[in-house]
């Protein structure tokens, strides 16, 4: 789980635990690549890849920072590889099949 923290030293952490109902440690240092106040982590696999995306908001610069890593602890900003034409607040990414896909821009493509 990746979350932010507001202790002495403030950003995104990482905890695990042994089960989902389990007891939750924090381990590592913080995890963002940045020295701007951050929130709202998310973290996705990419696509036929060994590689994690980890995603904050930089809530004061008005914008998500990208990085990637393939262990979930040591992680590069990624921002040059990332278009963007919407500035989403605390977003999250899921996968979805390709149907579902063509059912989204079906509805929503038409509508713009």
């Amino acid at each position: 789980m990746f979350y932010k923290t507001e202790d002495s030293e403030k950003g995104i952490r990482k905890a695990v635990a042994d089960k989902l109902t389990g007891e939750w440690k924090s381990v590592g240092g913080l995890m963002q690549q940045t020295t701007k106040t951050v929130e709202g982590a998310g973290v996705f696999k990419l696509n036929k890849s060994n590689d994690w995306v980890l995603m904050y908001d930089m809530y004061t610069s008005g914008r998500y920072q990208f990085t990637k890593g393939t262990d979930l602890e040591h992680f590069k900003v990624i921002d040059q590889n990332v278009t963007m034409d919407f500035n989403p607040r605390h977003g999250t990414v899921m996968p979805i099949t390709a149907k579902e896909a063509q059912k989204l821009r079906n509805r929503w493509l038409k509508a713009l």
